[in-house]
C-alpha cells in the first residue's frame, strides 16, 4: 500500500507561474499530489478560510520566493505567501524553502517591480523567517534547476520524515486493514495482560547513591600558589657585580647547558601543584546508598569510579605523602645561591635536594596514599575500601526503605575545573546482573584563593 502524499505549493502567482509549473510537474513525477491556487476552486468561504482548511490536510509544504512579496491581506497586514507559511508552520508541517539566488537570475521588468514598502517586507520575511531555524532555504536560479532542487529535497524528507499521506481503499486493502486491526487488537490484550501479572510480581531492590546529601557532586577548585620551578638562559656579562664575584662564567654556561625542557619543568611543576592541593584543599566525600525499591537486598556490592580529574584518598592517608623530590639534573638555582652566600644564609635543605635528587619521569604521578587500598570497618556487616580512584562499598543487607551512610572516611580533591561523570555500579543477589548509571560532577573554579601555611 504506497501512500500518495499531499503537497502544497506556496509562492506569488504571476512573476513564477513557469517555476510553479516545473515544480508541479515534479511532484506528480514523484506520484504525489500536488495542491495550490490553480486548484482553487469558486467557495462561499472566504480566500483565507479555504487556503486553511487545505493546508490542513497537508503532508508538506513548499515555498518558493522570487522577487515580489505579493498581494497583501489588509486584516492581517502580510502577504498571503507569509501567512501560509506562518500557519503552515503552526501545524508543524515539513516546510521546504527555495529563495531566488538575486545576483544569478535575470531581475523583473521595471513595471513588474513592487514598491519599497513591500520589498522591504520580501527582505524581512527571507531574513527573519525562510533562513533561520530548522528550514535552511536553498538558492534556485533557473525553473530547472528549482525542479531538480525539489525532486531531491521532498524524496529525502518524505525517506526521512514520513507523513500519514494517502492509500488507495481499494477492497483488497480495506480487508488487509480490518486483519490487521483485528491482529493488533490481540496483540495489545496480550500485552496489556502481561503487563498487569509482571507488575503484581514484580519485586526487587532499587538503589540511589547520594553524594554531599545530592544526587550530583559539586566541588570547587581554590586557587593555590606553590615554588614553581622556573628557569632562563643566562649571560655573564648581564649579571651584577657582585653575583659575578660569587660566579664563574664556567658555571653559567654549565648551568645553561644542564636547562632541561619546557615538558619536563611542567609535568614537575604538575605533579608539585597536585601534591599542594592534596595537602591542603581536600574534601570530605559522604556515601548515602539508599534502597528505595520493594525488596531487601543481600549481599550488596557499589562501586564509585571517580574520573582521573578527581583524586580519592582514604581519610588520613594525605600527610603520609611524601613531597616531589626534585629531579638531580635539574640545575642549581646559582643566582639564587649567590645572594645566599652574600648573606651568609644558605640552606642546607635546598643544597641536599640537589645533592640527593632522582631523575625525573614526565609521566610519573605521585602516589596518592599510603595503604590506599586499605578496608575500613572490618568484621562488621559493611566495609568501605579504595583502589586507585574507585571506591567500593559492600554491605551483608538493606531493607527496603532503609539507607546506609558512609561518611568521615574518604576525601576527594579536585584538580581540574569542567563537567565529568562517576561511574556507578550495583549489584546485588536479586539482580542477575550490575546496574549501572552515571553521577554528574561538576567543578568550579573558585574566585578565592586558598591561605595556608608553606611547610618550607
Amino acid at each position: 500500500m504506497k501512500k500518495k502524499y499531499q503537497v502544497f505549493v506556496s509562492s506569488t502567482y504571476t512573476d513564477l507561474v513557469i517555476a510553479r509549473s516545473s515544480v508541479i510537474e515534479t511532484i506528480l513525477s514523484l506520484k504525489h499530489i500536488p495542491i495550490g491556487m490553480e486548484n482553487f476552486t469558486a467557495s462561499n468561504k472566504t480566500q483565507w478560510e479555504y487556503i486553511t482548511n487545505i493546508l490542513r490536510e497537508c503532508d508538506y509544504y513548499i515555498l518558493i520566493v522570487g522577487h515580489r512579496y505579493g498581494t497583501i491581506n489588509e486584516e492581517y497586514g502580510m502577504s498571503y505567501t507569509e501567512m501560509e507559511f506562518d500557519f503552515a508552520l503552526s501545524l508543524n508541517i515539513p516546510i521546504l524553502a527555495f529563495v531566488i539566488d538575486r545576483d544569478k537570475s535575470a531581475p523583473l521588468p521595471m513595471a513588474d517591480r513592487e514598491t519599497a514598502d513591500h520589498e522591504g517586507k520580501l527582505q524581512r520575511f527571507i531574513n527573519e523567517k525562510v533562513r533561520v531555524g530548522r528550514i535552511n532555504a536553498k538558492n534556485w536560479t533557473t525553473p530547472d534547476h528549482l525542479a531538480a532542487l525539489v525532486s531531491a529535497s521532498l524524496s529525502n524528507e518524505i525517506q526521512e520524515n514520513p507523513r500519514v499521506g494517502w492509500v488507495r481503499a481499494d477492497r483488497e486493502d480495506i480487508e488487509y486493514l480490518k486483519k490487521e486491526i483485528a491482529r493488533l487488537t490481540a496483540v495489545n490484550k496480550a500485552l496489556a495482560t502481561q503487563s498487569s501479572i509482571s507488575l503484581s510480581e514484580q519485586k526487587e531492590p532499587n538503589f540511589t547513591v547520594l553524594l554531599n546529601g545530592e544526587s550530583e557532586l559539586h566541588l570547587e577548585r581554590f586557587k593555590i600558589s606553590f615554588e614553581k620551578e622556573q628557569f632562563e638562559h643566562l649571560n655573564f656579562e648581564d649579571l651584577d657585580t657582585y653575583l659575578r664575584k660569587h660566579i664563574t662564567e664556567e658555571e653559567v654556561d654549565r648551568y645553561n647547558q644542564m636547562i632541561p625542557s619546557h615538558e619536563e619543568v611542567h609535568a614537575y611543576n604538575q605533579v608539585l601543584e597536585t601534591y599542594t592541593r592534596i595537602q591542603h584543599t581536600r574534601f570530605p566525600l559522604d556515601i548515602v546508598i539508599i534502597n528505595d525499591g520493594t525488596l531487601k537486598a543481600d549481599s550488596i556490592y557499589v562501586d564509585l569510579e571517580f574520573p582521573e580529574e578527581i583524586v580519592l584518598l582514604v581519610k588520613g592517608t594525605a600527610e603520609q605523602l611524601d613531597k616531589p623530590i626534585r629531579p638531580k639534573h635539574f640545575p642549581k638555582d646559582i643566582v639564587k645561591e649567590a645572594r645566599n652566600k652574600m648573606y651568609e644564609k644558605i640552606d642546607s635543605l635546598i643544597d641536599r635536594s640537589f645533592i640527593m635528587g632522582q631523575h625525573f619521569n614526565v609521566n610519573f604521578r605521585p602516589p596518592l596514599g599510603i595503604n590506599i587500598g586499605r578496608l575500613m570497618n572490618q568484621n562488621s556487616t559493611y566495609n568501605l575500601w579504595v583502589d586507585d580512584n574507585k571506591v567500593t562499598m559492600r554491605l551483608d543487607s538493606l531493607l527496603h526503605t532503609r539507607q546506609k551512610k558512609f561518611d568521615d572516611e574518604v576525601e576527594l580533591v579536585a584538580l581540574k575545573q569542567g563537567e565529568y561523570e562517576i561511574k556507578a555500579s550495583v549489584i546485588c543477589e536479586q539482580y542477575p546482573e550490575p546496574k549501572e548509571f552515571i553521577i554528574p560532577i561538576t567543578v568550579t573554579e573558585s574566585a578565592k584563593e586558598h591561605v595556608y601555611e608553606d611547610e618550607n
